[in-house]
């Protein structure tokens, strides 16, 4: 389990709340405390394993003090505690790359919990956000295009390097089917460009 964690949080109530919390999830856990990002930046340690962030300081919101901690140690963990769950702030804090978010409706049970997950690698989430998340990769699903299995094929190999008649050759075709093909990729798409359509490759997980 964690042995050092640095809480930033302003409201004393809920640091009260979740330093009990984290006392349930090990006694033996050392819990220092700030108030703001100012203080924190005064006691960012590469020593420190968790760092438990409010997103509504005085001086700002607690997402600002992750590129610092990653710069200290690449290592640590950061955990979200809030009580914004919008959807803005909440995939704008995931696409930093924090390990957790947690609601400040969560109970000490459930804050328990997650610490214990984040220690064990896996992403803590509140359960709603956990809907939201699976929502949102769901729509991404839908999104993405449907191509023909010829059409996949010509992307594969696109994605592999190979030109339009290297790809003709490959598949038995002549060139013109392959330009066919790409060009209804490129169609169903809207991709404009190669470097474009290489990413899409990646994404769709056929490169």
């Amino acid at each position: 389990m964690f042995k050092k964690v640095l809480v930033v949080e302003d409201r004393q109530e809920h640091l009260t709340f979740l330093k009990e919390a984290l006392k349930k999830a090990s006694p033996e856990m050392e819990v220092s405390s700030v108030k703001s990002i100012q203080e924190a930046r005064g006691v960012l340690s590469e020593d420190i394993e968790l760092y438990i962030l409010d997103l509504e300081l005085p001086d700002g919101a607690g997402v600002e003090l992750i590129p610092a901690i990653r710069g200290l140690n690449s290592e640590s963990k950061v955990m979200i505690y809030t009580v914004f769950d919008e959807d803005e702030t909440f995939f704008k804090a995931m696409r930093m790359g924090i390990d957790g978010y947690v609601l400040k409706t969560e109970t000490q049970q459930g804050l328990s919990d997650a610490v214990h997950d984040v220690w064990r690698g896996m992403a803590a989430l509140s359960p709603a956000l956990a809907r939201k998340l699976m929502n949102h990769h769901a729509r991404e699903l839908d999104e993405v295009p449907k191509l023909s299995d010829k059409e996949t094929a010509v992307l594969k190999l696109i994605a592999q390097g190979h030109t339009m008649k290297s790809a003709a050759e490959q598949l038995n075709r002549s060139v013109d089917t392959v330009k066919f093909h790409v060009k209804e990729i490129y169609r169903k798409t809207s991709a404009q460009n190669r470097t474009e359509l290489l990413k899409l490759a990646r994404e769709m997980g056929i490169s």
